[in-house]
């Protein structure tokens, strides 16, 4: 199994980023956004090279995995994008939901460390 957001839900997250005022916190460019990851999981705790975007996405991906069957994903070498897997199988609400709770948690820690710029 292979997790990849399809485009529409990279839109969505980036949306759920941008309604939470941490756009100015995205990285702008690939090259940056591996520079900033590497930095950033150097450091126990959040530092200016936190990209909410980035964690916005592992975050989904980590949830996902945790609750995903292992049946499920025995012998499946398929890409799979988290929210359309949920949409499926449970419904888009509940799709729009994960992402809601997870971008709320990014946000809670841009507070929590001061990050929102």
């Amino acid at each position: 199994m292979f997790l990849k957001m399809c485009e529409s839900h990279w839109v969505l997250c980036r949306k759920a980023i941008q309604k939470r005022g941490l756009s100015h916190l995205v990285s702008k460019t690939q090259k940056e956004a591996v520079s900033r990851i590497k930095k950033d999981m150097r450091s126990e705790t959040p530092t200016r090279d936190y990209d909410p975007m980035l964690h916005l996405v592992m975050f989904i991906y980590h949830k996902y995995i945790d609750n995903i069957d292992e049946l499920d994903i025995e012998n499946d070498d398929e890409r799979h994008c988290p929210l359309c897997d949920i949409a499926k199988k449970v419904n888009k609400i509940a799709s729009q939901l994960y992402l809601d709770i997870a971008a709320d948690e990014i946000e809670e820690m841009c507070k929590k460390y001061n990050l929102q710029g």
